[in-house]
């Protein structure tokens, strides 16, 4: 399994020097790569905070005491829950404009987790290569510390 955050700049931003802030300010999509093939799994233009939500979803989910977490995305209209049965991790999606719920995804929670940590580790690595001060931004140390959780959660699962 391989997850990947694509970050959609907003045209006004294009050509400006990178700013995290502005950075944070973009669309996000979240991909599930399988075979070659790309399906969209989570999307939000709060960038930032749908990251955080899903790391702490995945914290929360991973102490066994707690068997779902909903995530709303505030703008689109999509309400996201991640469940946990047994070693199983399955979101739905609920759209509040015709108010259907869609299963997204059915996997294994262990190589959700991996994958999710691999991706936001990398995309900790791109936020450094273009801002030497994010490590100034209490956002950007809230996702550090949320990634090492993640990890540490991940090595004593796998």
């Amino acid at each position: 399994m391989k997850l990947v955050f694509e970050i959609e700049q907003y045209e006004d931003m294009k050509g400006l020097p990178f700013s995290l802030n502005l950075f944070f300010d973009n669309r996000i999509s979240i991909f599930l790569i399988e075979e070659s093939k790309r399906k969209i799994l989570l999307s939000s233009t709060f960038h930032n905070g749908l990251l955080i939500e899903i790391g702490t979803a995945l914290i929360t989910l991973s102490d066994n005491k707690n068997n779902k977490y909903q995530i709303d995305t505030y703008e689109n209209g999509l309400d996201y829950t991640l469940k946990k049965q047994n070693n199983q991790l399955i979101i739905d999606c609920f759209s509040e404009f015709d108010s259907t719920n869609e299963k997204i995804l059915n996997c294994v929670f262990e190589e959700f987790l991996k994958a999710y940590v691999k991706e936001y580790k990398r995309y900790k690595e791109y936020i450094l290569s273009c801002d030497n001060e994010a490590y100034d931004n209490r956002i950007f140390i809230m996702m550090l510390e949320q990634i090492n959780t993640l990890n540490n959660i991940s090595n004593k699962i796998i």
